[in-house]
């Protein structure tokens, strides 16, 4: 689990590679050209903090339990 703080968030439908020269500290865009899904960038390490660390059951095919 992770504590991630933003004060100055853009939303995008795609990729954007200027939030941060434009002054914003997070950028999420529904897609990318490396994935369908969802993806948030944060600008800085320092705005993450890490609250836990979880173990995530995996069967014999080194998959996670929930994905089969």
């Amino acid at each position: 689990t992770v504590l991630v703080s933003m004060s100055s968030p853009k939303f995008v439908s795609s990729d954007d590679r200027n939030w941060r020269s434009e002054g914003f500290d997070a950028c999420r865009a529904d897609h990318t050209s490396a994935s369908s899904h969802m993806e948030w960038c944060i600008s800085r390490r320092d705005q993450c903090e890490v609250l836990a660390v979880e173990k995530v059951p995996i069967d014999g095919s080194g998959l996670p339990s929930e994905l089969l």
